[in-house]
C-alpha cells in the first residue's frame, strides 16, 4: 500500500476567491515594504513585483509567505497575515 506524506489541493479560486491572496501579495506586502524602507507605496511595489518575477510562480518560495517577509525583512508572517 502507498503511503502518502502530502496531499495539497489548489482550492484558490474554487472553494475561495482571489482576494485574500490579492491583498496579501499584492498590497500587503509592498505596503509593509514601502513603511518599512520609507518609500512610497508605488516605489515598494515595483519592488516587490520585480523580485517576485525574479522567483517566477514555478519555484514553491513564490507561495511562501515566510520565506518573502523574511527575504524583505518586514515582520511576521502572522502580523501580515492578520491584518486580513
Amino acid at each position: 500500500m502507498n503511503k502518502y506524506s502530502i496531499i495539497s489541493f489548489d482550492v484558490e479560486g474554487t472553494l475561495v476567491t482571489t482576494d485574500f491572496s490579492a491583498a496579501i501579495w499584492f498590497e500587503g506586502i509592498p505596503e509593509r515594504y514601502a513603511r518599512k524602507y520609507g518609500i512610497s507605496f508605488e516605489e515598494g511595489r515595483k519592488t516587490v513585483m520585480a523580485e517576485y518575477e525574479k522567483i517566477g510562480d514555478q519555484r514553491i518560495e513564490w507561495y511562501d509567505i515566510n520565506y518573502w517577509t523574511n527575504k524583505f525583512d518586514i515582520g511576521s508572517s502572522y502580523e501580515l497575515l492578520s491584518r486580513y
